[in-house]
């Protein structure tokens, strides 16, 4: 006979308690009243609290009615913070956003370089005190203003030259628009209950500029640098080279590659979102074909590999690590030392070999093909960044300049001169 506990016992409501969904990680009740039936969460995974909590819940019922209890039971909501510093808004920022953690890493320092040098800190001091100093800036002094006289000092420090001044204006867009993406309508909404924006919010009105970036000219000889790179590399530096010139792979897809996403029978690698590696964006997933030579190098490599990358590395991968860790950084920075070594003077020698592979595949296939290979978005970012035309147009009337007529010799006595 089973025994009947009055509602007042404890052991009656043990027996009530349950988890509402297999997913659930507290326990609730389900309980009736007043002609109403709900489930009711605890706030534990104990039991015998649950039980308590249930007891206690039936008590209230009784007492106030659903929606006095309810009410009282409701988290109490936090008080929007106002005058909020960087640092707060940050806080807010990771707690509600959709950012990637490694992304919002990256805008966050902008954010923070630009704030600094605004109110002149001192960045040589500890990397920890500076950050709690930069944190502890309004948001609100960040204004139009302030940014754009950031902007115009910083291009001014970095003219030393033409070249040094186009590399400082592009250094200043890169942290402005970094930066600028804190603020967006999206992120802002999300915040917007937990901290108050000032009002324009910062870099409102602050314009990214439209800078000309020259185009890749390549300035080595691809078919040189593979001989020298099958005799000279080991094999790690070797696969990394390989997968960045023959596939045209980035850094950290290369860092990341599993064995799996080799499809041997359809001669191709397919680049999706593993339990380690987050695509760039949706068009970086995708199959990318792979020469039959060069797929069967890397069987032979497959024959003789000892864990689940591609590329061997005694660092494990860290999907919590700071933005740009790469587990294979020893190999890759033996690498571009060797590729400077052969003359590559790309301030990125590895992706060098990325816009390398683009031009070649634009050279015989053509810009889509190049883009697809690329798996860029836009085409116009293969044209203006990635691709070399290799094919000079010319106009082919040299031929009527051929005679006696229109060719000059140098005097002899220029010829000596020279």
């Amino acid at each position: 006979m089973i025994r009947q506990f009055p509602k007042t016992d404890l052991r009656y409501w043990r027996e009530k308690v349950a988890f509402e969904t297999p997913k659930s990680r507290t326990l609730s009740v389900q309980i009736q009243h007043a002609g109403h039936r709900a489930w009711v969460g605890l706030g534990t995974a104990n039991k015998e609290q649950a039980a308590f909590e249930a007891r206690r819940l039936w008590q209230e019922l009784k007492a106030n009615g659903w929606d006095a209890t309810l009410e009282r039971r409701r988290p109490a909501k936090a008080e929007k913070k106002v005058r909020v510093t960087i640092g707060e808004y940050l806080d807010a920022v990771r707690e509600k956003s959709l950012i990637h953690p490694k992304t919002l890493e990256s805008y966050s320092a902008a954010l923070r370089k630009i704030a600094s040098d605004i109110h002149r800190l001192d960045s040589s001091s500890k990397r920890a005190d500076w950050r709690a100093q930069v944190d502890a800036i309004k948001l609100a002094t960040l204004t139009a203003a302030e940014i754009e006289e950031w902007r115009a000092g910083f291009i001014k420090r970095g003219a030393i030259n033409p070249l040094k001044e186009k590399s400082a204006r592009i250094s200043a867009n890169s942290f402005i628009g970094r930066a600028r993406s804190l603020f967006g309508p999206d992120v802002i909404a999300r915040v917007k209950e937990i901290v108050e924006n000032p009002s324009p919010a910062p870099f409102t009105g602050v314009k990214v500029e439209r800078l000309r970036v020259t185009r890749y000219r390549s300035t080595f000889d691809m078919a040189a640098l593979l001989e020298s790179a099958r005799t000279e590399l080991a094999t790690e530096q070797l696969k990394i080279f390989l997968l960045a010139s023959m596939v045209g792979l980035r850094r950290h897809e290369i860092d990341l590659l599993p064995w799996t996403a080799f499809r041997w029978n359809e001669g191709l690698i397919r680049i999706q979102a593993t339990e380690h590696f987050r695509p760039k964006s949706h068009e970086s997933e995708s199959d990318v074909p792979v020469d039959r030579e060069l797929l069967a190098m890397f069987r032979g490599f497959y024959a003789r590999r000892r864990g689940e990358f591609v590329i061997e590395s005694d660092s494990e991968p860290d999907a919590n690590a700071p933005y740009g860790h790469y587990r294979c950084h020893h190999e890759f920075v033996e690498l571009i030392s060797w590729l400077r070594s052969k003359g590559i003077v790309s301030r990125t020698p590895l992706h060098a070999l990325r816009k390398e592979f683009g031009s070649w595949v634009n050279q015989h296939f053509g810009l889509v093909a190049a883009s697809e290979a690329l798996r860029h978005a836009d085409i116009k970012t293969t044209f203006n960044h990635y691709v070399e035309n290799k094919q000079r147009s010319v106009l082919g009337f040299s031929h009527l300049l051929k005679g006696e007529r229109t060719i000059v010799p140098l005097a002899e006595s220029a010829l000596g001169a020279a």
